[in-house]
């Protein structure tokens, strides 16, 4: 980095940086020099983290600074050393820019615009990420308030946990390439994209925006501040801007985990809403800054002491002399419109080699939604494993329309529901009331591994695992034994249960089983359709008046709906059951409908169970 031209490096030491740190042609700031500055902030940011950056920043602006390069170490340019090449650096306004059209879009993924449909940046939404379509009609703008421009960074580019760990094979590092003959492209008033500091230049009228925050995880710490930051700049008339590849940054097989991410994996959806509908009235600049900064620590986006960091922030660049800039709307007027087609580079998914096969592969993907788009997906999950949630909810949110999670706790912003645990089958008539036009309802536990590629069964017909004998047992009233189902007081709940049965449903019922069997299943998992919903109501209703657990109560509701005879017997008609103790890999096969229990109980054993559905399914967590 020293030798950029005319540029000055700028090293911020932490505690296990070397006190006799010396790079030629660097400026180190050591941690004891760091606190002779007398910054507010410097009380406020923790050691050991890069947020201690905000140190530098303010030294630079203190010192004259009227642009800063926010780079990352692991990175080397690709324009020789002038950053001139790659970025607006004198933000000229007889400069064309191209820009989104803003009534297409609320949030954009800029690697499509660069050539890569595949690859998504860390800070995106990954509700959102199937459904970002690339941009073919632009609009055409003047530059000039570009204040904040982001590159983009061949080989590891800035992509989240889920992508890194499921988007390369065990060793071997990611190396993506981008267009850079692209032309930079502009976000419009209204459109918001991930914006990190890792190949990132900050002119003089967005410095404000420089500012890390402290109690959220580093992993995603730069990708807040970028949302923030993109919300205040349509304040004062600035907008983000993003430019083709200018360093390549090196994989060193250290990508972050989900447990890294996990502060906002699931809420950036949440945070766009909450910033596209923010405004104030306040007026001047920074205390509009400092209204957003309480208003999302009100709303649980950070922390008050982010607030106190914000508020120490503002009082410093005043203090070293900085100039906040004056509240105007963005007046990018539009000069014309543009036609220009995104690249479509080699594509990241492992057994997919060219654009053909993409294509193909979608088609598979579009096949597979048809036949389940309109159910509605329970998923079980394991209150221990519920960090889990995202990766389920972007698998199978690609191809259910409506995917409900429930647990024995809720949790409202992972958007789990109360309804987990002995009796499930509780929290079911609530949801069948909730989605009245679905077709049916599959359940899953979270430890069930569906290949959702091999479902043929009948949307009209109940599918249960009555054929895995493993799961499904018939046991005699007068059997004995030390099994929890087998004591005395549980058998006589089973027996009122069926005599408090609805009449038609009992004589259902009395058809397969008579008053000396019941039967005992895991019911791990099974599909209700639309024509049974109001019958099986009636039945939850019964077993959760008598206290009747899950594995007791699901196989006799079966029996009281419907004849064996018309179960679909294609649903589950390959099962594989994985014993305990052994390895479920040994037993997976992409010609299963579903192995059980794989227990991702580790971000390894999840990263183990997306890459064996890979095989099956190459798009796997692709953006379409």
């Amino acid at each position: 980095m020293v030798k950029l031209q005319g540029w000055q490096v700028l090293a911020i030491g932490d505690t296990d940086t070397p006190a006799d740190w010396l790079v030629p042609g660097a400026i180190f700031l050591s941690t004891d020099l760091q606190t002779t500055f007398r910054y507010r902030i410097t009380s406020l940011l923790p050691y050991n983290s890069y947020v201690r950056k905000s140190i530098g920043y303010l030294f630079a602006i203190q010192h004259g600074a009227v642009r800063i390069y926010d780079a990352d170490t692991h990175s080397t340019f690709l324009a020789g050393g002038h950053l001139g090449k790659s970025f607006d650096i004198e933000l000229s306004p007889r400069k064309t820019l191209l820009q989104y059209k803003a009534k297409n879009r609320t949030l954009v993924n800029p690697f499509i615009h660069f050539g890569q449909r595949s690859v998504w940046p860390r800070g995106l939404s990954l509700t959102s990420v199937p459904d970002i379509a690339p941009e073919f009609y632009y609009d055409e703008v003047s530059g000039g308030n570009q204040f904040i421009q982001q590159g983009t960074g061949n080989g590891l580019p800035d992509v989240d946990s889920i992508f890194y760990h499921t988007r390369r094979l065990a060793g071997e590092p990611i190396n993506i390439e981008f267009d850079h003959l692209a032309p930079e492209v502009a976000l419009p008033r209204g459109t918001m994209a991930p914006v990190n500091s890792l190949n990132t230049l900050f002119h003089e009228q967005a410095f404000w925006a420089m500012m890390l925050p402290v109690t959220v995880h580093t992993a995603v710490s730069d990708v807040i501040r970028g949302y923030w930051a993109q919300r205040l700049l349509w304040d004062v008339g600035g907008i983000v801007a993003f430019y083709p590849p200018s360093v390549h940054r090196l994989d060193t097989l250290e990508g972050s985990t989900f447990g890294d991410e996990e502060d906002l994996l699931h809420d950036w959806g949440q945070l766009i809403d909450f910033l596209k509908s923010w405004h104030s009235s306040k007026s001047t600049f920074f205390e509009r800054v400092l209204d957003l900064s309480y208003e999302m620590a009100k709303n649980g986006f950070w922390s008050g002491q982010d607030l106190a960091l914000t508020v120490a922030w503002l009082q410093d660049l005043v203090s070293v002399g900085y100039k906040p800039p004056k509240l105007q709307p963005v007046e990018n007027t539009i000069k014309g419109s543009r036609q220009f087609l995104p690249q479509i580079l080699k594509p990241v998914y492992p057994g997919v080699t060219d654009a053909v096969s993409v294509e193909k592969e979608m088609g598979h993907l579009l096949k597979w939604r048809s036949s389940s788009a309109n159910m509605v997906l329970i998923l079980e999950c394991d209150w221990a494993r519920r960090s889990n949630i995202p990766v389920w909810r972007m698998l199978y949110g690609r191809l259910f329309k409506h995917v409900v999670v429930i647990s024995t706790e809720a949790d409202s912003t992972l958007g789990i529901d109360v309804g987990g645990g002995w009796q499930a089958y509780s929290s079911f008539p609530g949801i069948f009331d909730k989605y009245p036009e679905a077709a049916g309802f599959l359940y899953l536990k979270d430890h069930v591994v569906f290949n959702y590629w091999n479902m043929q069964g009948n949307n009209k017909k109940l599918w249960t695992m009555h054929e895995v004998k493993s799961s499904w047992t018939v046991h005699s009233f007068n059997e004995t034994g030390t099994i929890w189902f087998l004591k005395s007081s549980i058998k006589r709940t089973v027996t009122k249960t069926i005599y408090n049965l609805p009449d038609k449903l009992k004589a259902t019922y009395r058809e397969t089983m008579d008053d000396t069997k019941f039967i005992h299943s895991s019911s791990d998992f099974f599909y209700i359709p639309k024509r049974l919903v109001d019958d099986f109501k009636d039945l939850a209703s019964v077993g959760v008046q008598n206290k009747l657990a899950h594995e007791l109560a699901m196989p006799l509701f079966f029996l009281a709906m419907d004849r064996p005879s018309q179960f679909d017997s294609r649903a589950f008609a390959k099962v594989a059951y994985v014993p305990g103790g052994e390895d479920p890999t040994s037993h997976y096969s992409i010609d299963l409908n579903v192995l059980y229990p794989w227990r991702a109980a580790t971000e390894e054993d999840l990263f183990h169970i997306i890459k064996a559905l890979s095989v099956g399914d190459h798009l796997l967590l692709a953006v379409l």
